[in-house]
């Protein structure tokens, strides 16, 4: 997974996570992005690119990050496959761009109106079987602005010969599910109502929120919540 940070806040991650005692790669170039290798305790391979689209985005650091060198969102996402030419095929068909290839990945980009979360990279790796559990991410989310996009979307993928669900309501967004032809698990998911929905725009994030069916664990699902600073 790839997150977005401005264009000139490398250096200063670099030496945020020497200070942490967080073991980084080496910088590196892909795509004319910058990129900064790290994994997390559970395994999770992360990247920081640098990227200087989203240095206009007003965003707040937390637990001591200087506000212009905050993380802005995801970048994009690297997808292993056994074959990526049907998964190519099918960004191509859900309107998705193929920018070429560089070493051993294949990148698809979108234009969405922000410049967050527009890169899909394939990774052809026939050998990899893949499972559930720490360190791994279970779907791939796309946005559309509200049910009748949704919709025509769930007609198109049902023609396209894909198995697809039922809409999943997940009270802040509805959701449609399938899988594409190399097994990784693809989410359709409104942007209304809104994670506002239940709390002012200005508290998100304040406060643990979860959907209605969840309220009755919520004892159980805090306990296991490891503890958040933001000062």
């Amino acid at each position: 997974m790839q997150y977005a940070v401005p264009g000139n806040s490398l250096e200063y991650w670099n030496e945020r996570f020497e200070k942490l005692g967080i073991d980084t790669g080496e910088l590196y170039q892909h795509f004319g992005f910058q990129h900064l290798p790290l994994t997390d305790n559970d395994g999770m391979k992360i990247e920081l690119v640098a990227d200087s689209k989203v240095g206009g985005n007003q965003t707040k650091g937390y637990g001591g990050v200087e506000d212009q060198h905050a993380i802005r969102g995801f970048f994009g996402t690297t997808l292993s496959l056994p074959d990526i030419g049907r998964t190519g095929e099918l960004l191509a068909e859900m309107g998705w761009k193929n920018d070429g290839e560089e070493s051993d990945l294949t990148r698809y980009s979108s234009e969405p109106d922000s410049h967050l979360g527009r890169y899909v990279d394939l990774k052809a790796e026939p050998d990899l079987s893949g499972r559930f559990g720490r360190g791994s991410i279970h779907h791939i989310a796309f946005r559309v602005p509200d049910d009748e996009a949704q919709a025509e979307w769930r007609e198109k993928i049902r023609k396209m010969g894909f198995q697809i669900t039922p809409v999943k309501n997940r009270d802040y967004f509805r959701s449609i599910y399938f899988r594409e032809a190399g097994g990784v698990l693809f989410e359709i998911a409104t942007d209304i109502p809104g994670f506002d929905v239940d709390e002012p725009f200005e508290e998100l994030g304040e406060n643990l929120k979860m959907p209605a069916w969840y309220e009755k664990h919520r004892e159980e699902i805090e306990a296991r919540l490891p503890e958040l600073r933001t000062d």
